[in-house]
C-alpha cells in the first residue's frame, strides 16, 4: 500500500456538512498535488490502494480535533465516495474509483500544481458518483 502524510507537505483540511454528504476541502502546496497525484496514478496502475494521513482539522461542525485518512482504490465497480467514522476521533474518506477515472484524477492533480493560489478542483465535476456516496472532495491551491 502506497502512502503519504499530508500534514509535513504543506496542507490544510476544511471540512463541512453539504446537506446529506461531508463537504472535505483539502488545501495543497504544490508539492503535496504532486505527492498526491503520483499515489492516484500508482494506485491505478496496480498497487492495492493508497492511504493518506490528512492534516488534523477542528471546527464548529466537527468540535473536537479529529485524525483523518483518505484511502484511494482502483476498482472494477461503481465509482464511489464515501466517509466513515469508525471510531470516537478517527474519520476516513474513501475514493473507489476505476482505474482510468483515478489515473484521470492523479493527471489533473500533477496539472494542478503548477495553478496559482486559490484556485479549485472539485472532483465530481470530473463525473458523477453511485450511490451510495456521502463525500464530496475538492482541492483548492495554497
Amino acid at each position: 500500500m502506497g502512502s503519504a502524510d499530508l500534514k509535513k507537505l504543506g496542507a490544510a483540511l476544511m471540512v463541512a456538512r453539504a446537506g446529506p454528504h461531508v463537504l472535505l476541502t483539502l488545501k495543497l502546496e504544490g508539492e503535496a498535488c504532486q505527492s498526491l497525484a503520483a499515489l492516484f496514478i500508482t494506485a491505478a496502475e496496480g498497487a492495492s490502494e493508497i492511504r493518506v494521513e490528512l492534516p488534523d482539522f477542528s471546527g464548529a461542525q466537527f468540535p473536537v480535533a479529529e485524525l483523518w485518512s483518505l484511502y484511494a482504490k482502483a476498482t472494477t465497480g461503481s465509482d464511489r465516495a464515501m466517509v466513515a467514522h469508525p471510531s470516537e476521533k478517527e474519520w476516513v474518506a474513501s475514493l473507489l474509483l476505476s482505474p482510468g477515472r483515478l489515473k484521470g484524477l492523479g493527471q489533473a492533480l500533477a496539472a494542478f500544481a503548477a495553478e496559482p493560489s486559490g484556485v479549485e478542483l472539485d472532483i465530481e465535476a470530473r463525473g458523477r458518483f453511485s450511490y451510495p456516496s456521502n463525500l464530496k472532495l475538492r482541492f483548492q491551491k495554497l
